[in-house]
């Protein structure tokens, strides 16, 4: 695995492998249903996922998020003593 870190294709075709996985063939669906109705059509495919799902899936996700009351600083167990801040620096 370490000759392969560098080449994605060859460490998963080996991870196929060491599971047991030996196809290496993508099945794609052609058709969704969509508003009730099989739509085959790539382009009426892609503006509906974009559509209803990728515009929305940050508010969604958000949505679903408990909020918290919490400090980030609630977080930490000490302080940081070799640490570094950085402030705005105005040009002269």
């Amino acid at each position: 695995m370490h000759m392969n870190k560098f080449n994605m294709k060859k460490t998963w075709l080996l991870l196929r492998k060491a599971i047991g996985k030996q196809s290496n063939r993508l099945y794609f669906l052609t058709t969704f249903n969509i508003d009730n109705e099989q739509v085959s059509n790539k382009m009426k495919t892609a503006e509906s996922f974009n559509n209803n799902y990728f515009s929305s899936i940050g508010k969604t996700t958000s949505q679903n998020i408990p909020r918290e009351n919490t400090n980030y600083t609630n977080y930490f167990d000490k302080p940081v003593i070799n640490s570094m801040i950085m402030e705005k620096v105005d040009y002269l």
